[in-house]
Protein backbone atom coordinates (compact mmCIF):
# COMPACT_ATOMS: atom_id res chain seq x y z
CA UNK A 1 0.00 0.00 0.00
CA UNK A 2 1.38 3.48 -0.87
CA UNK A 3 2.26 5.94 1.87
CA UNK A 4 -0.63 7.27 3.92
CA UNK A 5 -1.45 10.92 3.12
CA UNK A 6 -0.45 13.36 5.84
CA UNK A 7 -3.11 15.17 7.85
CA UNK A 8 -0.37 17.44 9.20
CA UNK A 9 0.58 18.51 5.66
CA UNK A 10 -3.08 19.16 4.76
CA UNK A 11 -3.58 21.24 7.88
CA UNK A 12 -0.38 23.22 7.25
CA UNK A 13 -1.39 23.96 3.64
CA UNK A 14 -4.84 25.12 4.76
CA UNK A 15 -3.44 27.34 7.50
CA UNK A 16 -0.88 28.82 5.09
CA UNK A 17 -3.67 29.77 2.70
CA UNK A 18 -5.67 31.37 5.51
CA UNK A 19 -2.56 33.27 6.59
CA UNK A 20 -2.07 34.63 3.06
CA UNK A 21 -5.69 35.76 2.95
CA UNK A 22 -5.50 37.45 6.34
CA UNK A 23 -2.25 39.20 5.41
CA UNK A 24 -4.21 41.23 2.86
CA UNK A 25 -5.82 43.23 5.67
CA UNK A 26 -2.66 45.37 5.78
CA UNK A 27 -2.89 46.09 2.04
CA UNK A 28 -6.58 46.86 1.69
CA UNK A 29 -7.55 49.92 -0.37
CA UNK A 30 -8.86 52.99 1.40
CA UNK A 31 -12.22 53.06 -0.38
CA UNK A 32 -14.91 51.25 1.58
CA UNK A 33 -16.57 49.66 -1.46
CA UNK A 34 -13.25 48.34 -2.79
CA UNK A 35 -12.37 46.90 0.60
CA UNK A 36 -15.79 45.25 0.88
CA UNK A 37 -15.46 43.64 -2.56
CA UNK A 38 -11.98 42.39 -1.75
CA UNK A 39 -13.24 40.97 1.54
CA UNK A 40 -15.88 39.05 -0.41
CA UNK A 41 -13.14 37.60 -2.63
CA UNK A 42 -10.96 36.77 0.38
CA UNK A 43 -13.91 35.04 2.01
CA UNK A 44 -14.74 32.96 -1.06
CA UNK A 45 -11.07 31.94 -1.28
CA UNK A 46 -11.18 30.90 2.39
CA UNK A 47 -14.29 28.77 1.80
CA UNK A 48 -12.68 27.16 -1.26
CA UNK A 49 -9.62 26.33 0.83
CA UNK A 50 -11.96 24.89 3.49
CA UNK A 51 -13.67 22.66 0.93
CA UNK A 52 -10.29 21.43 -0.33
CA UNK A 53 -9.18 20.77 3.24
CA UNK A 54 -12.31 18.74 4.01
CA UNK A 55 -12.03 16.62 0.88
CA UNK A 56 -8.32 16.01 1.40
CA UNK A 57 -8.79 15.03 5.06
CA UNK A 58 -11.53 12.59 4.06
CA UNK A 59 -9.01 11.00 1.70
CA UNK A 60 -6.41 10.89 4.46
CA UNK A 61 -8.74 9.21 6.94
CA UNK A 62 -10.01 6.76 4.32
CA UNK A 63 -6.40 5.80 3.58
CA UNK A 64 -5.62 5.19 7.26
CA UNK A 65 -4.14 8.48 8.44
CA UNK A 66 -4.37 9.35 12.11
CA UNK A 67 -4.52 12.79 13.67
CA UNK A 68 -1.57 13.84 15.81
CA UNK A 69 -3.61 12.83 18.89
CA UNK A 70 -3.33 9.22 17.68
CA UNK A 71 -7.09 8.75 17.61
CA UNK A 72 -8.21 6.11 15.15
CA UNK A 73 -11.51 6.17 13.29
CA UNK A 74 -13.09 3.01 11.97
CA UNK A 75 -13.84 3.04 8.27
CA UNK A 76 -17.28 1.57 7.50
CA UNK A 77 -16.39 0.69 3.91
CA UNK A 78 -13.73 -1.58 2.41
CA UNK A 79 -10.39 0.26 2.47
CA UNK A 80 -9.67 2.03 -0.81
CA UNK A 81 -6.65 0.73 -2.72
CA UNK A 82 -5.60 4.16 -3.96
CA UNK A 83 -6.41 7.85 -3.83
CA UNK A 84 -8.81 7.64 -6.79
CA UNK A 85 -10.88 5.02 -4.96
CA UNK A 86 -10.73 7.07 -1.77
CA UNK A 87 -11.96 10.16 -3.67
CA UNK A 88 -14.82 8.17 -5.18
CA UNK A 89 -15.83 6.92 -1.73
CA UNK A 90 -15.55 10.38 -0.20
CA UNK A 91 -17.71 12.03 -2.83
CA UNK A 92 -20.32 9.30 -3.08
CA UNK A 93 -22.82 9.25 -5.92
CA UNK A 94 -22.28 12.76 -7.31
CA UNK A 95 -19.60 14.13 -9.60
CA UNK A 96 -18.24 16.26 -6.78
CA UNK A 97 -18.72 16.79 -3.07
CA UNK A 98 -20.73 19.62 -1.58
CA UNK A 99 -18.21 20.09 1.20
CA UNK A 100 -19.37 23.54 2.26
CA UNK A 101 -22.76 22.08 3.13
CA UNK A 102 -22.09 20.91 6.67
CA UNK A 103 -25.11 18.57 6.74
CA UNK A 104 -23.93 16.81 3.55
CA UNK A 105 -20.39 16.52 4.91
CA UNK A 106 -21.63 15.13 8.23
CA UNK A 107 -23.75 12.54 6.41
CA UNK A 108 -20.75 11.47 4.31
CA UNK A 109 -18.62 11.24 7.47
CA UNK A 110 -21.28 9.17 9.23
CA UNK A 111 -21.67 6.89 6.18
CA UNK A 112 -17.92 6.33 5.90
CA UNK A 113 -16.73 6.42 9.50
CA UNK A 114 -19.79 5.77 11.62
CA UNK A 115 -21.14 7.91 14.43
CA UNK A 116 -17.71 8.53 15.96
CA UNK A 117 -15.75 10.55 13.43
CA UNK A 118 -13.49 13.61 13.27
CA UNK A 119 -16.14 15.82 11.67
CA UNK A 120 -18.36 16.37 14.73
CA UNK A 121 -17.16 19.99 14.81
CA UNK A 122 -19.28 20.62 11.71
CA UNK A 123 -22.41 20.62 13.86
CA UNK A 124 -21.68 24.21 14.92
CA UNK A 125 -24.25 26.78 13.73
CA UNK A 126 -21.43 29.01 12.49
CA UNK A 127 -20.95 26.75 9.45
CA UNK A 128 -24.49 27.52 8.33
CA UNK A 129 -23.73 31.26 8.60
CA UNK A 130 -20.58 30.84 6.55
CA UNK A 131 -22.49 28.98 3.85
CA UNK A 132 -25.24 31.64 3.75
CA UNK A 133 -22.68 34.43 3.30
CA UNK A 134 -20.77 32.55 0.61
CA UNK A 135 -23.96 31.63 -1.22
CA UNK A 136 -25.03 35.28 -1.27
CA UNK A 137 -21.67 36.26 -2.80
CA UNK A 138 -21.69 33.61 -5.52
CA UNK A 139 -25.44 33.35 -6.23
CA UNK A 140 -27.77 36.19 -7.11
CA UNK A 141 -30.97 34.25 -6.46
CA UNK A 142 -33.87 35.57 -4.42
CA UNK A 143 -33.42 32.58 -2.12
CA UNK A 144 -29.80 33.46 -1.29
CA UNK A 145 -30.75 37.12 -0.83
CA UNK A 146 -33.55 36.23 1.58
CA UNK A 147 -31.36 33.83 3.57
CA UNK A 148 -28.64 36.50 3.81
CA UNK A 149 -31.16 39.08 5.06
CA UNK A 150 -32.39 36.57 7.66
CA UNK A 151 -28.78 36.11 8.78
CA UNK A 152 -28.31 39.88 9.15
CA UNK A 153 -31.43 40.03 11.34
CA UNK A 154 -30.22 37.09 13.45
CA UNK A 155 -26.81 38.71 13.98
CA UNK A 156 -27.85 42.32 14.56
CA UNK A 157 -31.45 41.95 15.75
CA UNK A 158 -32.78 44.08 12.89
CA UNK A 159 -32.60 44.45 9.17
CA UNK A 160 -29.72 46.48 7.73
CA UNK A 161 -30.95 47.81 4.37
CA UNK A 162 -28.26 47.92 1.71
CA UNK A 163 -25.90 45.59 3.52
CA UNK A 164 -23.95 43.30 1.24
CA UNK A 165 -21.84 40.31 2.21
CA UNK A 166 -18.79 42.55 1.85
CA UNK A 167 -20.26 45.05 4.29
CA UNK A 168 -20.98 42.27 6.79
CA UNK A 169 -17.51 40.77 6.39
CA UNK A 170 -15.91 44.21 6.88
CA UNK A 171 -17.88 45.01 10.04
CA UNK A 172 -15.57 45.49 13.02
CA UNK A 173 -18.18 46.38 15.67
CA UNK A 174 -17.17 43.27 17.66
CA UNK A 175 -13.45 44.16 17.59
CA UNK A 176 -12.04 42.16 14.69
CA UNK A 177 -13.81 41.97 11.36
CA UNK A 178 -16.49 39.38 10.75
CA UNK A 179 -14.24 38.01 7.98
CA UNK A 180 -11.39 37.47 10.47
CA UNK A 181 -13.82 35.88 12.93
CA UNK A 182 -15.06 33.41 10.30
CA UNK A 183 -11.52 32.61 9.14
CA UNK A 184 -10.39 32.03 12.74
CA UNK A 185 -13.38 29.74 13.22
CA UNK A 186 -12.45 27.68 10.14
CA UNK A 187 -8.87 27.48 11.36
CA UNK A 188 -9.96 26.20 14.77
CA UNK A 189 -12.30 23.63 13.17
CA UNK A 190 -9.49 22.42 10.89
CA UNK A 191 -7.16 21.98 13.87
CA UNK A 192 -9.88 19.99 15.67
CA UNK A 193 -10.27 17.66 12.67
CA UNK A 194 -6.57 17.14 11.98
CA UNK A 195 -5.20 16.98 15.51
Amino acid sequence: MPAVPSLTARLAAFRDELGRLLAWRDRMPQGRLWAERLNELRFVRATLAWEDFLEETFLCFLRGARPSSGTTYAVSVPPPRNIAEARSLAIGQGRFGTWLNEAWTQRRASDLFGARNPYDALAAQRFSEIRVVRDRIVHRSEYSRARFQDLIVSIYGASRPGWTPGRLLSDTSAGSSVLESYVSFLDAAARTIAT
